[in-house]
């Protein structure tokens, strides 16, 4: 018999080395990508958390910077405030389950609940207070969570028109 006519080829053993550093090589390349994946994930939840969270909270307060005075607010509770505004307009601001409403309209969901929204009432003196008159200052904090992202953001209005 020649050795040309021998069969080339692999042997049993050199495929089954060969599948396991592939395997191995594949699982490491997974890994890498996933936390890839993962990191991706983390970003665009916080990026969609602050997006959502700076549109309602830019628009809560240009509402609220248009209260007519301190003794046109109807409602100074934690989590919901109402007064007629400059333009003779009652305005609702509260939080609804997961959801923060301005009148009827949702502006952000997937706030904290409860504590997404707290209102905190301030006077001249920059001392806490719940006497509507002698409001001159409402601080907001606004506590978004999405995906496994939580964001918060604080904002304030003056009272004016006095």
């Amino acid at each position: 018999m020649k050795s040309e006519d021998k069969k080339k080829g692999f042997t049993l053993v050199e495929l089954i080395i060969v599948i396991v550093v592939i395997s191995v090589l594949a699982f490491i390349l997974g890994q890498f990508v996933a936390k890839g994946i993962d990191a991706w994930i983390f970003v665009k939840s916080r990026e969609t958390a602050l997006g959502t969270g700076r549109y309602a909270m830019e628009r809560m307060v240009r509402e609220m910077r248009a209260v007519r005075r301190p003794n046109t607010i109807t409602v100074s509770a934690t989590s919901e405030f109402e007064f007629l505004s400059t333009s003779g307009v009652t305005t609702n601001i509260k939080q609804t389950g997961t959801d923060l409403t301005l009148n009827t309209q949702v502006l952000a969901n997937g706030l904290l609940n409860p504590g997404g929204l707290v209102f905190t009432y301030y006077d001249a003196n920059s001392n806490v207070t719940a006497v509507k008159n002698n409001m001159r200052y409402i601080a907001v904090k606004l506590s978004i969570i999405k995906g496994t992202q939580a964001v918060t953001l604080e904002d304030g209005a003056r009272i004016r028109n006095l």
